[in-house]
């Protein structure tokens, strides 16, 4: 079996999940290779080896990025940053991957989900379920303020009664910003795995979010995903997905509406490898050709299990597998 290094970008402050990427690139005797825009992000200290690449916004990032693939491909490679992901489905576009394998969805598949409003549309001319999202605040409130692109929370901003508009007025209408109603539905918070080949669903887990702060979670509840499945799977015929992608999903009026979807790793994916699915598992047989059959795989996980996050993940306490 031949192995490739696993190329970690936008590492950051993600201690947790590149242990668990190098626990299990070890049962195939892989290294992991990281690099990001700081010199000394915190996880530096986890991998194997570190460079620095420009900001995804700086245009030497495309050609620094592909020269880092040249010098150690092949390369099985991912971005943990959503700006990024769309550039390197540009390489991988143009011919420019130099035999390694990228780890994300298509570029198209990775534009149009970094663009909230965009995405909304999509869903709509679908006939798949979406959270309303506006470029201009709605009539009613509660509504919600968040960045369009990407998934950082530097832009998000409840806004509860006509007096809040007052202090963000001039930010209301800055194409930066989408609007959305505020969700007094059930917030899931799913880590799901697609095929590298095909796209087709292989495995899921589904998170209650229980307490959140400023769209970051801190508590969250293991629940089933049975309901999920079929909406899963309907999305990824619709939109081609591959590799482990993150998923906002509301329960709303009993039904369920897609808020967004993001194109890579989630930052509470560490959760759903402590209740018991294991996606990094499935994502290495996948790139070293041992993709399971059938094609749907399900971990048995900790349904009704509690974790928690401040500056990391606790222990699963209490549940039962499912």
């Amino acid at each position: 079996m031949t192995t490739r290094p696993l190329l970690v970008s936008g590492i950051g402050k993600r201690n947790a999940l590149l242990r668990l990427l190098k626990q299990e690139c070890a049962l195939y005797g892989m290294d992991v290779l990281g690099c990001d825009a700081a010199p000394f992000p915190p996880a530096r200290v986890e991998v194997d080896h570190f460079e620095v690449v420009p900001l995804a916004s700086d245009s030497a990032f495309v050609a620094a990025f592909a020269a880092i693939l040249e010098r150690y491909a092949p390369l099985a490679h991912m971005t943990l940053i959503d700006p990024e992901i769309p550039l390197l489905g540009g390489l991988e576009r143009d011919g420019a991957c130099g035999g390694s394998l990228l780890l994300h969805p298509v570029e198209d598949t990775a534009r149009l989900c970094e663009d909230k409003y965009a995405f909304y549309d999509f869903l709509t001319e679908n006939a798949l379920p979406g959270v309303p999202t506006f470029l201009a605040p709605p009539a009613q409130f509660p509504f919600i303020r968040k960045d369009r692109r990407g998934s950082a929370a530097s832009g998000f901003h409840v806004f509860h009664a006509p007096a809040d508009l007052a202090p963000h007025f001039e930010q209301n209408h800055d194409p930066r910003y989408i609007f959305q109603p505020f969700c007094a539905g059930t917030h899931y918070c799913i880590d799901a795995y697609y095929a590298l080949a095909d796209g087709t669903l292989v495995d899921c887990c589904v998170k209650e979010v229980l307490s959140k702060k400023d769209g970051e979670s801190y508590l969250l509840r293991a629940a089933v995903r049975d309901p999920f499945v079929d909406l899963l799977r309907q999305i990824g015929s619709t939109l081609p997905l591959r590799g482990i992608v993150n998923l906002d999903i509301y329960l709303d009026d009993g039904v369920l509406k897609i808020m967004e979807i993001n194109c890579r790793i989630g930052g509470n994916y560490p959760a759903s490898y402590a209740f018991g699915c294991n996606l990094l598992a499935h994502m290495l047989a996948d790139i070293h050709g041992e993709a399971p059959a059938p094609a749907y795989s399900p971990s048995s996980y900790i349904v009704g299990g509690y974790i928690s996050k401040y500056f990391a993940f606790t222990d699963v306490y209490t549940g039962s597998r499912q």
